[in-house]
């Protein structure tokens, strides 16, 4: 049961670190600083036309909700007697 808790929870905090790198990017992009990803360039995703406040709007809310999610989840791990350390 922990184990199937711990995963999600590193699936959440992955995909919220890659969600922070992105708010990064799109901060430093609008201030006119160079990008922290190695090749300022991202291959694997499309050009964005839309204003970088409704980008960042967009991944702050996206954040929130995870955030919520992983709040869920460790209500769900305690009612189900999962120790504190038993999760990342």
């Amino acid at each position: 049961m922990s184990r199937q808790f711990g995963t999600t929870l590193k699936s959440y905090s992955s995909k919220s670190l890659t969600g922070d790198k992105r708010i990064t990017d799109l901060k430093n992009f609008q201030a006119g600083e160079p990008s922290t990803t190695a090749s300022g360039v991202q291959l694997d995703r499309r050009h964005e036309r839309e204003p970088i406040e409704v980008q960042l709007r967009a991944l702050k809310d996206k954040k929130k909700d995870l955030q919520s999610r992983v709040d869920v989840l460790y209500d769900e791990a305690r009612k189900k007697d999962v120790e504190p350390g038993e999760l990342p």
